[in-house]
């Protein structure tokens, strides 16, 4: 269904994404910074929540001394790919994949959702207008009856505005004002004479679709304070930075209860929501979701390797490994010792089926097609960097690369940034020999000075990963030679530098690191709040990491704690962007 010209020029009064394309909602005024009658409230801040720190008994109770810096800047969040076809879904019950059409996302700081890379091109345009044209056809084909309030058949005025109020509310994750309200009444006019009440209901899907309020997660807060920096958010907006943070989608109708009822204005109103939704299985796909961006698994059911040097290595051992450690980072988030980071480093347990077992020349569990948590060798494979579809995913189609897996590990899970290779420079790997080892090909990299640099800080590390292959099977001997498994961690990581030899101790270490730790908090901060940490968050770090140390490093309770900060309650009280 298209619209007519005429309801065309209606939706520049709400805001239409393809005005966003052109400048971020430039021409349609009053599309941002207008919040309605229900919305405004007090702008003092949550109670017990000071910058950094988090309340409760098991919080930290200003134990962390840091000062606060200036609130971050206020950035829009457009609704990513994963959060699109999770709120679509949701919002009109269909089982659809619209965003298969949409362009791949920019990833920045190892994650897809900050907000400063979620811009909105001509193409995206083009395919949000597609794509609502397709939902809003599906959804009055397939679900009328349920999104109108009254008889379709017999629909009015009133029954009109009834659905823009009630649809609104929900597709905008807030009330709608009056104002627009008689805009989207417009548009179900507008198409109703056209055609039919059918119509009608088809364009306002359409048009609420392509709004701003519906594919940014806009954010006014309530009225501040005089000069106050930082005001709170509304309970509607609260609701929102739960849903998404927790589920990747748009709040289900508790959440909207608790907005509706004035609720989600303090710290133990949005822990108690929080543990609700953590607990539910929707969790479980945005934990998936992260894990995957972290680790740089987004492509490995797709991985392919040279057939002439692993021929076993196929599609559909390249999904097994995906569904394997999914479900190992899945058991150890939710269902081991309250989802330790100690089981995420180093748990000796897998996940395998008839055909993995097989491949990896492990036990046959039995099962065929379905998957078994097995115990394995603490000495061979132990936690992450015991998964082979991990180690597959970053070595080379026909080898290893030492390099880019010591790489993983320094930036990853060390957070230790390394330097760019010198300008011009020619990255390749050392040529296969049949003759030699990974080991002796890659010595070359101690003797060019232009390369020693980065390679001493990742080289050492990736070697001791070397009795896994490139296709992430488990090797005592290379080309007719003992791997040799020692590695070593530069000193630049102070609290883990020193040898290790294999996989297992590399573990051990981790697990035991202060920086890895700290690593991980760093890695759910960025992905929670949307951006890179700057200078003013000190505070909240410090905070984050001590709760982590407090909880025995639980993974559960940073991401609890993740919803009790003031950065999460709050915004800056400035112009959003």
């Amino acid at each position: 269904m298209k619209f007519s010209s005429a309801v065309m020029s209606l939706t520049c009064r709400i805001g239409l994404a393809q005005t966003a394309a052109l400048g971020l909602l430039v021409g349609c005024a009053g599309v941002v910074g207008t919040p309605s009658d229900e919305q405004t409230s007090s702008g003092e801040l949550p109670s017990a929540t000071v910058p950094g720190t988090i309340d409760g008994p098991d919080g930290l109770n200003g134990n962390v001394t840091c000062k606060a810096g200036a609130a971050p800047e206020s950035l829009m969040r457009r609704l990513t790919r994963f959060e699109y076809n999770n709120t679509v879904r949701d919002l009109l019950k269909l089982d659809v994949q619209p965003v298969m059409d949409f362009p791949s996302e920019e990833m920045r700081d190892g994650f897809v959702n900050n907000a400063q890379a979620l811009i909105v091109t001509p193409i995206l345009t083009e395919r949000y207008l597609t794509a609502a044209e397709k939902l809003a056809d599906a959804a009055v084909t397939q679900k009328l009856s349920a999104l109108l309030p009254c008889d379709a058949s017999r629909a009015d005025a009133d029954c009109a505005r009834a659905f823009v109020e009630t649809f609104g509310q929900r597709a905008f994750r807030r009330p709608l004002t009056q104002s627009e309200v008689d805009v989207f009444a417009s548009v179900y006019a507008a198409g109703a004479a056209g055609a039919s009440p059918k119509a009608g209901v088809a364009w306002v899907i359409q048009t609420m679709l392509q709004s701003p309020a519906f594919l940014y997660r806009i954010e006014n807060g309530n009225a501040p304070a005089n000069g106050a920096s930082k005001v709170a958010l509304t309970p509607w907006e609260t609701a929102s930075r739960l849903s998404y943070l927790l589920w990747g989608t748009m709040p289900d109708e508790a959440l909207f209860e608790a907005a509706r009822a004035g609720k989600l204005t303090t710290v133990s109103d949005v822990k108690a929501q929080a543990r609700r939704m953590l607990a539910d299985v929707k969790a479980r796909a945005v934990i998936a979701h992260f894990h995957e961006q972290w680790f740089g698994l987004t492509e490995l059911a797709a991985l392919e390797k040279d057939p002439k040097v692993f021929p076993a290595f196929n599609r559909e051992i390249a999904t097994a490994m995906t569904q394997q450690l999914q479900m190992f980072v899945d058991w150890a988030f939710f269902d081991a010792n309250a989802g330790s980071f100690d089981h995420l480093m180093k748990a000796p347990v897998t996940f395998i089926n008839t055909p993995l077992a097989k491949y990896y020349g492990l036990p046959d569990p039995n099962t065929g097609a379905k998957f078994a948590l097995t115990k394995t060798d603490p000495e061979k494979y132990a936690g992450l960097l015991g998964q082979g579809g991990l180690l597959a995913g970053i070595g080379k189609s026909d080898q290893t690369s030492p390099p880019v897996r010591g790489k993983f590990v320094m930036e990853s899970l060390l957070c230790s940034p390394l330097p760019a290779p010198p300008a011009g420079l020619m990255v390749k790997p050392p040529a296969t020999n049949p003759g030699m080892t990974t080991r002796e090909r890659f010595a070359i990299h101690d003797a060019d000075a232009a390369c020693k640099g980065c390679h001493a800080l990742m080289d050492p590390i990736g070697l001791g990963l070397e009795n896994f292959d490139g296709a992430g099977r488990w090797r005592d001997s290379e080309n007719g030679k003992p791997v040799d498994a020692s590695g070593a961690i530069d000193e630049v990581v102070l609290d883990i530098s020193g040898p290790f030899n294999g996989a297992a101790e590399l573990a051990e270490k981790l697990a035991s690191s202060e920086q890895a730790r700290d690593c991980a908090v760093t890695q759910w901060f960025r992905f929670a709040y949307g951006r890179t940490e700057g200078a003013g968050d000190d505070c909240t770090l410090a905070a984050l990491k001590q709760r982590f140390h407090d909880s025995d490093f639980s993974l559960q309770g940073l991401v609890l704690a993740l919803t009790e900060t003031e950065v999460f309650l709050t915004r800056n009280a400035g112009a959003q962007r």
